[in-house]
């Protein structure tokens, strides 16, 4: 598994990534391939993954409670009545607020 060509998957958004691993470590590698095409690989022990899963869950939920709570922008909406709508929901739902601050 060492240095081997990593698959990569493409997400929805067009960026890549990939997962595989060595007898010590999950290996993650990331593409960003709409800039200049950044690559980054990690090295993750057991707990590392278990830490990752975690963060990625939390931060998924915040971000399907911010879908759930703005919606989209309504047809009869101003782009500025928008965007006051969007801070208002930021504002009334602590969005603003770290996660180590919760």
């Amino acid at each position: 598994m060492i240095g081997a060509k990593m698959i990569m998957s493409t997400c929805e958004s067009g960026d890549q990534y990939g997962v595989n691993y060595n007898f010590n470590y999950v290996l993650l590698q990331i593409r960003e391939t709409t800039d200049d095409f950044d690559e980054a690989r990690i090295k993750l022990t057991l707990k590392d993954v278990d830490a990752v899963i975690e963060a990625l869950n939390h931060f998924k939920n915040r971000v399907t409670l911010w879908k759930d709570a703005v919606g989209l922008k309504k047809d009869e909406e101003s782009e500025v009545e928008y965007m006051a709508r969007v801070i208002q929901t930021a504002r009334d739902n602590n969005y603003f607020t770290g996660r180590q601050e919760e």
